[in-house]
């Protein structure tokens, strides 16, 4: 009940954030569940899908740190609306090729402009909250991507089968991959009417003064778990794919995964009030460990698919507590830098095992990497545990 009254005391700028996040969330989607399929159906192998992958991932984490000190020198929202406009109009490059260099520049330029997602997020909702309203502003923004989420992966689902022109099941996701650069379009759209503000602006980009040991520990455990999600998480599609899914089996799959993400991460608030932030993130990473076990041994379709379900929606519900806490462990002026710090890892992790799961992929098949991220997703949680429960808790009382 705290959660739905808090959506009364949002500001203007978080309703317009809100409302962009929901439509490009869904563009997002639409792209990120047909993209692997549509690329392995014009006939690019395993290891060429992951260095695709990989590119988009590479940009993010290479460019967030050079990327920070742009946003930080732009006003918010001119720098919302020409990155998120761009992302349109990139997106719309990737069904003008069939071979794999001009795919992995092209996916090597969304990256970069996946930039402005990445590093301002998080600060501009720190921004545009009172420390009240803070958590229930995270999360809600959560809830409303995985409620986009849902209509995004019903749609990327059955897309490729109403939109077959011409060229057959090819021109389908040709047409599925368009409609999510216009919704990446539209979702520009609502930065133009944020209101202005003053954003606490750093001194430039430190990382041995703004950013103490604290800082740094928690970034090992974001590292190990960004690592072991690298392996697979970008790949799911065609692992189901390789499983006997059709496209619209894969959409449904990945619909009720956002629609159990969804009703979890209402229940962030709460789990945190019981369990602490860290104590409630540690917990849900170790309770997807059977999971992983399932997707690396099991091959009934209804076992897989509910594997999918349950782990989605406990590694998502982590998902507004860690960026909560994060935020708690920096000084104001060094938010953004730390988030662009953040977002880095995040991406570069992924960017660098990308191609290795590709080549495992390619040689060895799935098991040894859901048998990789579960020994990473159980380090992380260990020492996000032990280097940080004295002080959430500290934090509580």
């Amino acid at each position: 009940m705290k959660t739905l009254a808090a959506l009364r005391q949002f500001q203007r700028n978080a309703w317009l954030f809100l409302a962009s996040n929901f439509i490009g969330a869904m563009g997002y989607t639409i792209f990120f569940l047909i993209l692997n399929l549509y690329l392995a159906r014009i006939g690019l192998g395993k290891e060429a899908i992951s260095w695709v992958n990989a590119a988009v991932w590479l940009a993010g984490g290479l460019l967030c740190i050079p990327m920070s000190f742009v946003f930080e020198r732009m006003p918010r929202k001119w720098a919302w609306f020409i990155f998120t406009f761009l992302q349109g109009g990139i997106t719309c490059l990737f069904v003008l090729f069939t071979t794999p260099i001009p795919l992995i520049i092209c996916a090597f330029f969304l990256g970069a402009g996946y930039t402005i997602f990445l590093v301002l997020t998080s600060p501009f909702i720190v921004e545009n909250s009172t420390p009240k309203e803070r958590l229930h502003l995270f999360s809600w923004n959560y809830v409303l991507i995985w409620i986009a989420s849902v209509l995004g992966y019903l749609l990327g689902g059955v897309l490729p089968g109403w939109l077959m022109f011409g060229a057959g099941e090819i021109s389908g996701f040709r047409w599925s991959l368009v409609l999510a650069a216009f919704l990446y379009c539209v979702a520009a759209l609502p930065f133009l009417f944020l209101r202005s503000y003053r954003h606490p602006r750093g001194g430039g980009f430190s990382l041995r003064i703004s950013l103490g040991p604290q800082a740094w520990k928690y970034m090992l455990t974001v590292l190990i778990a960004m690592i072991g999600a690298g392996l697979f998480v970008p790949f799911l599609n065609l692992f189901l794919d390789a499983r006997g899914f059709s496209t619209q089996a894969i959409g449904l799959v990945f619909t009720l995964g956002s629609v159990a993400t969804t009703f979890t991460t209402i229940g962030s608030p709460w789990l945190a009030a019981r369990f602490g932030r860290i104590g409630a993130l540690s917990l849900t990473q170790v309770m997807t460990l059977p999971f992983f076990l399932i997707f690396a041994f099991a091959q009934a379709p209804i076992w897989l698919g509910t594997a999918y379900i349950f782990r989605q929606a406990l590694v998502n519900m982590g998902g507004p507590l860690g960026d909560s806490f994060s935020m708690d462990l920096v000084p104001e002026t060094s938010r953004t830098s730390f988030a662009a710090l953040q977002a880095s890892v995040r991406s570069l992790s992924w960017g660098f095992t990308a191609p290795i799961a590709g080549w495992v992929m390619q040689g060895f098949g799935f098991t040894w990497l859901f048998l990789a991220a579960a020994i990473l997703y159980l380090t992380s949680a260990g020492l996000l545990w032990g280097f940080f429960r004295r002080k959430d808790q500290a934090a509580a009382h």
